[in-house]
Parts: structure tokens; C-alpha cells; sequence
């Protein structure tokens, strides 16, 4: 998508993700970039770090070419403060509410997603709207609270003969609310304690450097098999 715009459009790419993992396809990419600038392969990086990674980006790409569930990376993005811009599929484009705090864009389509990377480049107010938009990641009691409410749904329809066929009866569903909401609470911890605070520091950052750097930084944190990039 990147190697679709023109040279003035103020953007810079990084990948990040394992290179040594599947050599052929980090050769294809290597070979596309070729030598330009706009591009870099990062490579992975630790855990830790994700708070510097995202405070250094203006957006993150979500590109999957596969339907995926909510992933992780999406949450730690907004919990940071940065918008996203993802496939139009599954919970990717779930997790976006579309025009107000990200953009999405037909799956495996380079031009839809150059296009959208050209718009947020172009139009620092819409990314910095975004940005402010961006959703704090839902606390442990209110996911119970859905989760809990999905339940309720399902086994009201089953008791009028409705949802029998489910694969779950509802105390299966029950166990099954507080094995995800312990997950949950896990995730919260480190959304809302190691990358939520960030969120201010991205802003005063972001202000600071308004007149510094001319180019949008765009990151790519969701491994290499991406097929859009």
C-alpha cells in the first residue's frame, strides 16, 4: 500500500514481527521494499517495550487477510491513545467505531488500505480527532456484565425451545464467562496499567513534535503474515 503513494505523501512505515520465522515470505517483503526509505523491517520486539513502540506511532495497521477475533494488539493501540486502521473483517472492524477513532478497509486490498493511509497522512486534525476517540479498554465487572447478559439471552431462547442445538448448555456457558473474564482481567491490568497512561504522554509528545516531523508514522505490530502491506 505504502509503495502505492506518491513520494510527497508525509508517511513512514514500520513492520514489526519475526523475520526468521517463514524466510521466503521476509525475502518477498525485503524485495518489495527494496530500497525505499518510507519502509523499515524492525524486527520483533519484548513486551516491555510496546508502550515506546506505540508512543512512537500515529497510527496502527491491522492489515490480516483472515477473520480474527479481537487482537490483542487493536486494545493496546487505543489503550495508548493511537487510532487503527484495520481489515473489514471479524473483530477487527468490530473493535472500530468507523469515522470517529479508526478507518478500516477491504481485506487484502493494497489500494483500499493506500488510500485510507493517504487520508489520515494528509489530514493531521481527522488523526488527532481519532486519536482523542480512541476507547479505554473495558473494565473487568462490566465484560462479566455482556458476557453475562449473552448468557441470559441464549438460555432465554433455549427455554422457548429456540437455541436447544447449542454446543453449550448454561452452566457450560457460565464456566465459560469466568475462565474469559479471569483472561479479561488480565489484559485490563496491562491495558489500563502499562499503556493507558500513555495516552497523555502520545499527546504532549504529539504537540511537542507538530512542527518537528512532517511525516505520519504508521506501524504495522501484528506479525509479518499480513498480504497487504
Amino acid at each position: 500500500a505504502v509503495k502505492q503513494l506518491p513520494a510527497d505523501v508525509p508517511l513512514t512505515l514500520t513492520l514489526h514481527g519475526k523475520l526468521d520465522e517463514f524466510p521466503p515470505y521476509v525475502a518477498r517483503l525485503r524485495e518489495m521494499i527494496g530500497d525505499d526509505p518510507r519502509i523499515t523491517l524492525a524486527g520483533p520486539f519484548a513486551q516491555p517495550q510496546i508502550s515506546d513502540i506505540l508512543a512512537a506511532a500515529d497510527v496502527l495497521v491491522c492489515p490480516s487477510i483472515w477473520y480474527e477475533n479481537t487482537p490483542l494488539v487493536i486494545s493496546e493501540a487505543q489503550a495508548a491513545g493511537v487510532p487503527v486502521v484495520a481489515s473489514n473483517l471479524g473483530g477487527m472492524a468490530e473493535a472500530i467505531d468507523v469515522g470517529v477513532n479508526g478507518l478500516v478497509f477491504e481485506a487484502g486490498n493494497a489500494a483500499a488500505l493506500a488510500q485510507q493511509l493517504r487520508t489520515l497522512a494528509q489530514d493531521r486534525e481527522q488523526l488527532r480527532r481519532f486519536s482523542e476517540k480512541t476507547p479505554l479498554p473495558m473494565s473487568v465487572p462490566d465484560h462479566v456484565t455482556r458476557l453475562d447478559l449473552v448468557v441470559t439471552g441464549i438460555t432465554a431462547h433455549a427455554d422457548h425451545g429456540v437455541a436447544r442445538a447449542t454446543l453449550f448448555d448454561a452452566h457450560d456457558l457460565g464456566v465459560l464467562a469466568r475462565i474469559h473474564a479471569m483472561g479479561a482481567g488480565v489484559r485490563e491490568q496491562h491495558l489500563v496499567e502499562v499503556l493507558a497512561p500513555h495516552r497523555e504522554r502520545r499527546r504532549r509528545a504529539r504537540a511537542q513534535r507538530a512542527g518537528q516531523r512532517e511525516q505520519v508514522v504508521a506501524a504495522i505490530v501484528v506479525g509479518l503474515e499480513v498480504g497487504a502491506a
